[in-house]
């Protein structure tokens, strides 16, 4: 079983978490009044996979201080937050700490063991991503105010743990945001949970009624496809990506699809194949995505047409 730590300055709430642990045959058990202490502890002991349970009770600096020191020393060791009651903005600041599961008192060994269970395996899962990530992914997102009620955000990199989304509070309600992707590559787990509260917060609190995505690349899309709520229902895509490939110089292409010009509300057509003229020569590009996970978001009718030629 994994080492543990509990950091809480409550001893009733320490001894009874200890007890339920060790019912559920964890040996390794060490408790920690403050974080101080559990950072003492794990300077002179490293938690191979481990499991560390804190409170909100020292607060987010003092925490968000703990979790990147912690994470500047160890990827692997889960992070359980305990908590008695909790809301929306109270959660988006705990997830946007890096913790992986929030366990809600009061809780009983089911609970506890579940908890455990979805916060190693979402671990595991980030840690996997890590090594996917894209190079030069450093995220950027820059607001601008367009009119009152128009605002535009440039969204670049990869989004994940240790980012953040900026916080957008317009004077009035039924405002739209422009969101301009162009090099806006993807998200990892830690990314989606705090794009989703983001997207929640601005249409429910901040008055967005509408959001017009621009220039959206392939791997967005295909998130999208398999995450509900990534590109909300009050979203349009007004232009995105295509990847296309050339066997015969093992070269990759993005063609941009913009609305009103390649697709409209009701109909798009998709070339599985485009011929283009490079340096006097034709040059032959092939669909590389995946059009049933790419194009999900989209609800008109698609029509794959074999080729399209066209001289750039």
């Amino acid at each position: 079983m994994s080492d543990v730590i509990i950091v809480d300055a409550d001893v009733g709430s320490r001894t009874e978490l200890s007890q339920l642990l060790a019912n559920l045959n964890f040996q390794q058990i060490h408790v920690c009044p403050n974080l101080k202490e559990a950072l003492l502890h794990l300077s002179q002991k490293s938690l191979h996979k481990g499991i560390i349970f804190v409170t909100m009770k020292e607060g987010f600096d003092e925490l968000g201080d703990f979790m990147q020191t912690l994470r500047q020393k160890d990827q692997d060791t889960c992070v359980i937050m305990t908590v008695g009651t909790v809301g929306h903005e109270e959660v988006r600041s705990i997830v946007q700490l890096g913790v992986d599961q929030i366990l809600v008192r009061p809780f009983d060994a089911t609970l506890l063991m579940s908890k455990i269970g979805a916060a190693e395996s979402f671990r595991q899962q980030v840690i996997q991503e890590s090594f996917s990530r894209p190079m030069n992914s450093i995220f950027e997102a820059k607001v601008e105010t367009i009119t009152e009620k128009f605002y535009k955000i440039n969204l670049s990199g990869w989004f994940g743990e240790n980012c953040s989304l900026p916080e957008i509070k317009p004077p009035t309600k039924d405002n739209t945001l422009f969101m301009r992707c162009d090099y806006f590559r993807g998200m990892n787990s830690v990314g989606i949970r705090l794009w989703l509260m983001w997207m929640k917060d601005l249409t429910t609190t901040k008055g967005f009624i509408r959001f017009e995505l621009e220039n959206v690349q392939p791997a967005i899309l295909q998130q999208a496809s398999m995450i509900q709520g990534l590109i909300p229902d009050n979203a349009s895509i007004n232009s995105f990506y295509l990847d296309y490939w050339c066997e015969a110089t093992d070269q990759e292409k993005k063609f941009k699809f913009v609305r009103g010009k390649e697709y409209s509300t009701a109909k798009m057509r998709v070339p599985l194949k485009r011929e283009e003229i490079e340096n006097g020569q034709k040059v032959i590009y092939t669909l590389d995505n995946p059009v049933e996970k790419v194009l999900k978001f989209y609800k008109g009718q698609i029509e794959m047409v074999n080729m399209q030629s066209s001289a750039t």
